[in-house]
């Protein structure tokens, strides 16, 4: 029933859009064209995530009573791009991508096998095995200039990514430069009045924890009032829970 209905739907939707997408070829489904326009949408990256489930609710908060969130999008994720991605780590297969780093903003080209999509607080990342450094890494989807699917399997799996399947430990504690009064309040403010809190993670996204909760590192040199929490023993965390951009452009522990 799902297929006859779906099938209705692609019939309505060519009859209303003939130009947005094409059959293809020894496959039962179809592809956006080069020249496709939003016709029963509006066309957002938002719209696009909550339809294949990358998105909570676009309602916002819903309290009762007048509300506004500050949580946006930072990330610029071509329509062009996220299908291509999204569709890899549903298959196993590769992408070729363009990408910009901060070592290299003129752009790289490579082959990268995604496994994982992470909403890291205002920015979108996917995780993948980049077959340039022969490694997993994490690539910011906004630096992402162009996708092109690669019917290849991809030579490691999620399952092969062993600081993605590392589990770390981060705690936080209130920052050392506050007050007694000022550390009682963050604790009430953060942690219940507990001494502090612990969060366990998969290791690599540990480093997007610490950048939304604001947390210091360097407690000596990151201060109050910027800094109202500190990382506890920072160093028990595993290398990979450190974050660092590589030489090759992505992202992995230090």
């Amino acid at each position: 029933m799902h297929a006859v209905q779906a099938s209705r739907d692609l019939t309505a939707y060519r009859e209303q859009a003939e130009h947005n997408c094409h059959p293809v070829p020894g496959e039962r489904g179809y592809r956006a064209t080069d020249w496709v326009k939003p016709v029963l949408t509006e066309g957002s990256f938002r719209e696009y995530q909550q339809l294949v489930g990358a998105a909570g609710s676009e309602g916002g908060l819903q309290t009762g009573v007048p509300s506004e969130s500050v949580l946006e999008d930072a990330t610029h994720t071509s329509l062009r791009i996220f299908p291509v991605v999204h569709a890899a780590i549903r298959t196993g297969q590769g992408v070729d991508i363009e990408y910009q780093s901060l070592r290299h903003p003129e752009g790289t080209r490579r082959r990268i096998f995604p496994h994982a999509l992470i909403q890291a607080g205002v920015r979108w990342h996917v995780r993948a095995y980049c077959e340039r450094a022969q490694a997993f890494r994490d690539f910011n989807l906004g630096r992402v200039r162009s996708a092109t699917a690669v019917p290849v399997s991809a030579p490691a799996t999620g399952a092969e990514d062993v600081e993605w399947n590392t589990p770390a430990t981060l705690r936080l504690r209130p920052h050392q430069a506050l007050t007694a009064a000022q550390s009682q309040m963050i604790r009430l403010e953060y942690f219940e009045g507990t001494v502090g809190l612990a969060l366990t993670r998969r290791a690599p996204l540990v480093p997007y924890v610490i950048q939304a909760y604001r947390a210091a590192l360097d407690p000596d040199r990151e201060l109050p009032p910027a800094f109202l929490l500190q990382v506890h023993e920072p160093e028990q965390l595993p290398p990979c829970a450190r974050w660092a951009e590589t030489s090759d452009g992505g992202v992995l522990g230090s």
